[in-house]
């Protein structure tokens, strides 16, 4: 993503950390729809309420504003913008998620499944690759141990929503290899050196059980849990990398969908508005 250094400063000063107070400053509960329009450049951005409900108004929306309009370019969240232009990998997934009518897969995976049937838009992944996020977390003093953990932590939330968890020790285990596969990691790392990373750093005990999605959120207090500082500080660095990629493509492509989570939304707005204009809200659902 290619941003004057001046352009890049005055855009990552607009981003806002995530708190209950910024999310209460939304004139909607997500899911909402917000649609910015500046000069010939248009943005749709869908704020979702993470799913995998076929019958949800978060999956319902996604389906009313992708049909109601056709656009020239596609952000969707799972996945970095380093996989490039509308990856194979990601279309043959979603079309394995509608086999079951998404109940193990997201909102995204609709989306581009619904886009495949129909239009075929071009479209690309939002996030920044695994090497950036790793480089600017070692910047900030973390370990790289720090980032392979926490990255295996964050997905419980969804892998509980799904359904895919039944035995803690074997979960934390396969988990763990496949995040030391993805980040290329070379470290030994295991459920007992887990275990005592989470508890030292944390101050509590692991329990698949009683784990929630506040233990990874981006919060950064006094109090606040390290993998709550931590996600701060990659959520941080996400939301700039995502608006400066908007504003990047927005040169090229007029008519831009995006499909995040809405907490990135109310984070990103004053950038947004900074870029694109104000914006006006829609609630469908």
């Amino acid at each position: 993503v290619s941003c004057t250094s001046a352009n890049s400063k005055e855009i990552d000063d607009l981003i806002r950390p995530w708190s209950k107070e910024l999310q209460a400053q939304e004139k909607y509960r997500y899911p909402f729809v917000v649609n910015y329009e500046k000069d010939d450049s248009k943005l749709t951005f869908i704020a979702a309420d993470h799913s995998n409900d076929i019958e949800s108004a978060t999956f319902k929306t996604v389906k009313k504003v992708y049909l109601e309009n056709k656009y020239d370019l596609i952000i969707i969240e799972p996945f970095a913008y380093d996989y490039g232009k509308s990856p194979k990998f990601y279309i043959e997934h979603s079309t394995k998620c509608s086999q079951d009518s998404f109940s193990r897969c997201s909102e995204a995976a609709y989306l581009i499944w619904l886009n495949d049937s129909y239009n075929k838009t071009v479209f690309y992944g939002g996030e920044p690759s695994d090497k950036d996020i790793m480089q600017e977390l070692l910047r900030l003093n973390y370990k790289k141990t720090d980032m392979l953990y926490f990255y295996f932590l964050r997905k419980i939330p969804q892998d509980k929503r799904q359904g895919k968890i039944k035995y803690q020790k074997k979960y934390v285990e396969d988990s763990l290899r496949r995040a030391k596969k993805r980040l290329k990691h070379n470290e030994d790392v295991n459920y007992n050196k887990f275990i005592s990373w989470f508890e030292s750093h944390n101050k509590m005990r692991f329990d698949l059980k009683e784990f929630t999605i506040n233990l990874v959120a981006p919060y950064d207090k006094k109090d606040s849990y390290f993998t709550q500082k931590i996600s701060h500080d990659i959520s941080m660095y996400r939301d700039k990398y995502i608006v400066k990629l908007l504003k990047e493509k927005s040169k090229r492509f007029k008519k831009i969908l995006i499909l995040y989570g809405g907490s990135h939304h109310e984070k990103q707005r004053l950038a947004l508005e900074h870029i694109f204009g104000k914006g006006k809200y829609r609630k469908l659902y």
